[in-house]
């Protein structure tokens, strides 16, 4: 195991006991504003049929058996490629870029792949309560973790999390809440269909998380980490608001800037991780590889910071690319190609914090 990260399941014996604690809300919390509601705009009938239609179906896939379940999900996931054809041209260029090593045919498979990840969060998402919650985390949940970002836990200091839609980005917030950052905010856009919304929040509070709704998160977010809380934040999408050009695997995209903005505005840390399954089933690895303190980014462009932030997340996802949402139309609006008349500046400031070198890249199972 490399200097500087911890590998175990959840420092039992040492200073954060992670392994005894347990999964789930913590009605003490002090949560330091009010939660805005987090509502899709599609109610009345047609969106309740829709809702019983999806809560119908993921409840009959999770009754089957194991091998029925992957069978029906793999029929699912062949589906959506064959009635997207669109969304099948985008993953096919973001796979291309990202893993260029690939042939074609297992680009495909690693979008069928994708797919299937898809469908299989989906279920599992809808028995967290039952498998997970109220239990010991080291019944479920191996760490790998940075020595800074444990520094961090218990530390008492209001902190941004800043994780990819790798893995299972569901449960990563409340395994954060679990480790003694409560009061613990995810950023997110609600689901257009209102009922599924409602479902989706309420799942959400249980495992220790509350959401903030993606519009107007940027006037929310400071009274939050001022107050002692703090903010999970999922960045690998196209942003459409404002967006910073910055490479994303070596290629120009529109990348949300407020994570940078908040480190040099606030003075908080950026803890950069996620939460990946293994072979085994209900077990996972949850990791914080890196920390970026406001000091290390001093003096550094929004480019900049937003390219260090891309960086640390294609090693997370090369780790897992099998546990990768490729399917978002990642350059869509972007450049096709930096203008090379205006060379960019140097490569983004060097943290203090661990470095690339000292995190393992040992794969979780079934990576």
């Amino acid at each position: 195991m490399a200097e500087g990260t911890n590998m175990d399941p959840g420092g039992a014996g040492g200073p954060h006991d992670w392994a005894a604690r347990l999964f789930g809300g913590d009605p003490a919390t002090e949560w330091p504003v009010a939660e805005p509601p987090a509502l899709g705009e599609r109610n009345g009938p047609m969106a309740w049929l829709e809702y019983g239609a999806a809560r119908g179906a993921t409840g009959f896939l999770n009754v089957m058996p194991r091998r029925l379940r992957d069978l029906g999900v793999g029929a699912l996931a062949r589906f959506a490629m064959l009635v997207t054809p669109g969304r099948t041209r985008m993953a096919r260029d973001f796979v291309s870029t990202a893993l260029p090593h690939l042939s074609p045919a297992e680009t495909e498979r690693q979008i069928l792949q994708s797919w299937k990840h898809l469908f299989r969060l989906s279920l599992m998402s809808e028995q967290v309560g039952k498998r997970l919650l109220g239990r010991p985390l080291g019944e479920h949940f191996d760490f790998e973790i940075c020595d800074e970002a444990r520094d961090l836990c218990g530390s008492g200091r209001a902190c941004l999390f800043v994780t990819s839609h790798l893995g299972h980005w569901e449960i990563a917030p409340g395994i954060i809440s679990a480790m003694g950052f409560r009061a613990l905010y995810v950023v997110g856009k609600p689901p257009k269909n209102r009922p599924l919304s409602r479902r989706l929040q309420a799942m959400r509070e249980l495992i220790g998380v509350r959401v903030l709704p993606r519009r107007g998160a940027m006037k929310t977010i400071p009274a939050v980490l001022r107050g002692g809380g703090h903010v999970a934040m999922v960045l690998d999408q196209r942003a459409r608001l404002k967006p910073v050009i910055a490479p994303f695997f070596g290629r120009p995209a529109r990348c949300d800037r407020s994570a940078g903005v908040l480190i040099r505005r606030l003075g908080v840390p950026i803890v950069i991780g996620g939460c990946v399954e293994t072979d085994e089933p209900w077990r996972f690895r949850f990791l914080m590889t890196r920390v970026i303190h406001p000091e290390d980014i001093e003096g550094a462009r929004p480019e900049e910071v937003v390219e260090l932030l891309n960086g640390e997340l294609e090693k997370l996802i090369l780790r897992f690319p099998d546990q990768y949402f490729w399917l978002h139309d990642r350059y869509r609006d972007a450049p096709a190609s930096f203008d090379e008349t205006e060379p960019r500046e140097g490569p983004p400031p060097a943290s203090r914090a661990t470095s690339p070198d000292s995190v393992s890249n040992q794969p979780a199972h079934g990576a």
